[in-house]
């Protein structure tokens, strides 16, 4: 997940300033403590409790079998692996539903999902929107064999793409972060895997129509080279974004290329919604 970003009270809703002001207030531990404690009681209620037990002790556990899950929110069960921070996505997509914060209130056709990882997010776009297509951009192999599976239920309402989202076409090496079992891109050569590169210009012109209904972006620190080189008129073709910001350059970079539309951000953790 991202480091912290604290927002505006011009941006944030009241129940982020609450969540901003208990972080501060609060000891770390007993703040994370809290966190934890939101999450069981939010998959208790999506799963059930011996569900809960079931998955907690499994993801706990050594195995490399893939677990499914049946979640309330979703339409079809879910495979994750144990011992990832898969659970803590899921968890966090479906069960606490971080995404339905900000949404168009009419209707919703196309989505594209960049940083589609274990499929959690389109999974939850599909099921929120019976009647939209779901565009998944994912680069890592190991992500893009689940996020395949996860997605089969849906049949041709999701589109998937083994690629990297980027400013420009070529070619990136995936490199793995230090937390959360995540994998971020770069343009400079390294000893880890090739990907390709594709940009939002070309995926709109092969997969999409002219309207984008929700652009969702969550691609590790990606989002500074996205939104701040190459040609950035795609974003007049978004009716609203949610971005993940991962560091500050990457929130000036995001900020300035929406408020030149004049749309400015609501803000839900580190997930910055813009109605467009």
């Amino acid at each position: 997940m991202a480091a912290e970003l604290i927002a505006s009270k011009s941006q944030a809703d009241l129940s982020e300033r609450i969540r901003q002001f208990l972080r501060r207030g609060m000891p770390s531990p007993v703040y994370a403590m809290g966190s934890r404690i939101l999450d069981a009681a939010f998959a208790i209620k999506h799963i059930g409790l011996l569900g809960y037990w079931r998955v907690w002790r499994v993801n706990r556990s050594r195995s490399t079998s893939l677990l499914q899950i049946s979640i309330s929110s979703l339409l079809h069960p879910i495979w994750i692996r144990p011992g990832t921070s898969d659970l803590e996505e899921l968890l966090y997509s479906t069960a606490r539903q971080a995404y339905n914060t900000h949404v168009p209130k009419d209707r919703v056709r196309t989505i594209v999902d960049a940083g589609a990882n274990l499929g959690d997010t389109a999974a939850w776009y599909l099921s929120r929107f019976p009647k939209a297509k779901v565009i998944a951009i994912e680069p890592d192999p190991a992500n893009f064999a689940i996020l395949k599976m996860n997605m089969e239920p849906y049949g041709d309402r999701c589109e998937l793409i083994e690629a990297a989202l980027w400013s420009e076409p070529g070619e990136l090496w995936l490199q793995a972060e230090s937390e959360h079992n995540a994998v971020s891109v770069t343009g400079t050569k390294t000893t880890g895997l090739r990907c390709r590169a594709m940009t939002m210009k070309e995926i709109l012109h092969q997969y999409a129509p002219s309207e984008i209904d929700i652009f969702k972006c969550d691609v590790e620190g990606a989002e500074w080279q996205i939104f701040s080189q190459g040609d950035l008129s795609w974003i007049r073709q978004l009716r609203s974004a949610v971005v993940e910001i991962h560091d500050e350059r990457s929130l000036k970079a995001v900020t300035d290329a929406f408020a030149a539309l004049n749309c400015h951000p609501r803000i839900h953790r580190n997930l910055h919604f813009f109605l467009c």
